[in-house]
């Protein structure tokens, strides 16, 4: 057979892939399952073998306690580098402080479009304003903490430790303990090596901002107990935070800046579900959102009285930089009293001085001089010391809306004047006394500074009667309750009723809210029946005011801003004898003089 004859054979081989049943794939997942295997086991043996404290323990090393709540950023030890939604702000915001120009007099002529919006509107564009910018700091001091804390390699085992979180407070920084990794030796006060490390590398933050702080202990539940505090935490908590308050101050933070070191024991935990948990154990240290009370620019306050100037009552200034303490005077309801609020100093406390915030607003129209623009400078009052405060500012020439102190800062304006009138050199005139005749038929009436529905219903008859379309005309309840009510200084609201045929409560026809000053009484806000003209009640109510001054041995009344050329200031320059604030201070206010903004 020749070669060509022969068939032609295919052999197909089947090639098997790892080997059929001797390849090595399964081998894997035997291992995967072996693992697996062991490790339920070990967690049994464990279950079985260590006790309650040691399950804990175990757990809280796994928990991830150091846990960022802010809303932004990432990664690090804060999670994040950002405390607030918007984060840093530029520059060139937009005024928010047009709306909160001096109220228009209470017998000026009628204008239409005239800018007075005193109430919620304005303070809740002033708080934006202010949150902005502390989101801002805030952010900033969390990235320079989280900087400082990865360039300490020393700490990096301890960030598990700490957490990191903004409050309503302002920024809150906590030092917890874990099973096995506490902060303080049990039962004792003393901060151990790893908490005095943690402490100080705080404090180099601390110290790069202006902010108070407060320092606070908290206690976990013993084991096994029923109650979240046991009888010696309160005292142990309270050490602890004082002990802590002494390393920041060790570490350079000045004493002057702490506000409150307390101890709260058990009361609040951070595991509310297991208060036994060591986690619960912890040092809050809060910096504070509250302002600390002069600003840094001097150019905002006038200058202190010249020698030579002659000043009536001493020409009485508060100086930007004044010595570490601040003396105030404490209020004493022993003493004549105006409605049973305090009249006379009794006692002086000295509290930390303090720092206030202040902003500027853009440039905006002026409400008050057409063709004119005007600037203001604002600060938010402290609550914990409003009214304290509020007396320096008002003295300095700043006026009150809400928890706003504010004044003018127009660059190349001064026509609105700061001014009040001097109780005892002040002589009540013909015309003025025909008023006071007018209406020695009303009743007064000194009321806690709290909002009715009979208030408000005259306050929208003078408002659509007397000032149209102007910037409060759209007020509505809220708005008025809060602009009331929003504030922590001494204020009070004076009624003015009509006699009642009955004997009961006549009409209210006239309501001031007032601030009660340590040197005065400080007119914020008044309003009138619109429909009793022949009354003059505006005027009236600042003769009352006056009167009122006098009987409590208050040496002023402070009305405010008179503005030189504007119809609607010129009331006030009927009341004379007149102080008016200068760079010199409070000095004698002489005949008007030409608007220099023309």
């Amino acid at each position: 057979m020749s070669l060509s004859d022969r068939p032609i054979l295919i052999k197909k081989v089947k090639k098997v892939i790892g080997g059929g049943h001797h390849g090595g794939a399964w081998k894997v997942a035997y291992a995967d399952f072996v693992t697996a295997m062991m490790a339920f086991f070990l967690l049994m043996w464990l279950i079985n073998t260590t006790d309650p404290e040691q399950k804990r323990g175990i757990a809280e090393y796994f928990a991830p306690a150091s846990v960022s709540q802010t809303t932004s950023g990432s990664g690090g030890i804060l999670g994040g580098t950002s405390l607030g939604e918007d984060g840093a702000k530029g520059s060139g915001s937009q005024s928010v402080l047009t709306e909160l120009s001096p109220e228009a007099p209470p017998d000026a002529p009628q204008e239409v479009g005239q800018s007075q919006n005193l109430a919620a509107a304005s303070e809740e564009a002033l708080r934006e304003e202010i949150a902005r910018r502390e989101a801002a700091e805030f952010a900033s001091a969390a990235e320079s903490l989280r900087q400082a804390m990865q360039s300490m390699p020393e700490l990096a085992e301890l960030s598990k430790q700490l957490i990191i979180d903004q409050t309503p407070e302002g920024l809150r920084i906590q030092l917890v303990d874990q099973e096995g990794r506490s902060m303080f030796e049990q039962n004792s006060a003393r901060p151990n090596a790893r908490a005095q490390l943690l402490l100080r590398a705080i404090s180099r933050v601390i110290n790069q901002l202006p902010n108070r702080i407060s320092v606070t202990g908290h206690t976990s539940a013993a084991p096994g107990s029923n109650r979240a505090t046991g009888p010696n935490d309160w005292s142990l908590s309270a050490e602890r935070a004082n002990a802590s308050r002494l390393v920041l101050q060790g570490a350079g933070v000045d004493a002057d800046r702490v506000y409150q070191v307390s101890g709260k024991a058990g009361s609040d935990p951070l595991y509310p579900d297991d208060p036994t948990l060591a986690g619960n154990r912890r040092i809050a240290i809060v910096l504070l959102r509250e302002a600390p009370v002069l600003p840094t620019d001097t150019s905002l306050l006038p200058t202190p009285p010249h020698p030579d100037a002659g000043a009536p009552h001493g020409g009485r200034m508060r100086l930007p930089t004044p010595p570490a303490r601040v003396q105030i005077i404490a209020w004493n309801d022993g003493c004549p009293t105006l409605g049973g609020i305090g009249c006379g100093p009794d006692a002086v406390t000295f509290v930390p001085q303090r720092q206030l915030r202040f902003y500027i607003t853009s440039v905006a129209p002026c409400p008050y001089l057409p063709g004119q623009t005007e600037r203001k400078v604002f600060a938010n009052l402290p609550f914990s010391e409003g009214a304290h405060v509020n007396d320096e500012l008002t003295q300095a020439g700043f006026r009150r809306s809400q928890n706003i102190a504010y004044r003018p800062a127009c660059e190349a304006c001064d026509a609105c004047v700061s001014v009040r009138l001097p109780v005892p050199e002040f002589s009540f005139s013909r015309s003025q006394r025909k008023v006071l005749s007018r209406n020695a038929d009303l009743s007064r009436d000194l009321v806690e500074a709290e909002a009715t529905t009979e208030q408000f219903d005259l306050l929208r008859r003078y408002l659509h009667g007397r000032h149209p379309g102007g910037g409060m005309s759209g007020m509505g309840w809220l708005d008025y309750v809060a602009m009331v009510e929003d504030t922590a200084v001494r204020t009070h609201l004076i009624e003015y009723r009509l006699p009642s045929p009955d004997g009961g409560p006549g009409d209210l026809v006239g309501v001031c809210l007032t601030d009660l000053l340590s040197d005065g009484l400080s007119m914020v806000y008044s309003f009138f029946d619109p429909g009793m003209e022949s009354r003059s009640l505006g005027r009236f109510a600042i003769l009352d005011h006056i009167r009122q001054a006098a009987l409590v041995a208050l040496p002023f009344v402070y009305l405010g801003y008179w503005v030189r050329g504007s119809r609607k200031m010129d009331y006030k320059a009927a009341f004379r004898p007149m102080e008016q604030l200068t760079r010199l201070g409070w000095t004698r206010m002489a005949e008007p003089v030409p608007n220099t903004c023309d």
